[in-house]
């Protein structure tokens, strides 16, 4: 964090960006981190998880990076934050 208002008072004409890559053990945590970005004045950006898509009949939904069906509903309320973020 100390580094990123370094960057930002130092060498204003530099845009920061952040990624986030979306997987089962973060995604509760990304409201919060659009937050700081807003904050911070940080655009931000997401992409989901994903391994290899060219190999689809090996990829396991159990290894605990893709968000399991039970937890759909808390996944929506989040995807709906992010889309109020944008907008």
């Amino acid at each position: 964090m100390d580094f990123i208002k370094i960057i930002q008072k130092e060498c204003p004409r530099i845009s920061l960006n952040f990624t986030s890559v979306i997987m089962n053990c973060n995604f509760e945590d990304i409201p919060g981190l659009l937050q700081l970005c807003e904050e911070m004045g940080i655009k931000i950006s997401f992409q989901p998880v994903i391994f290899d898509n060219t190999d689809w009949a090996n990829k396991s939904k159990n290894d605990g990076f893709y968000i399991p069906e039970s937890r759909f509903y808390l996944f929506d309320k989040v995807i709906d934050e992010i889309i109020a973020s944008k907008r």
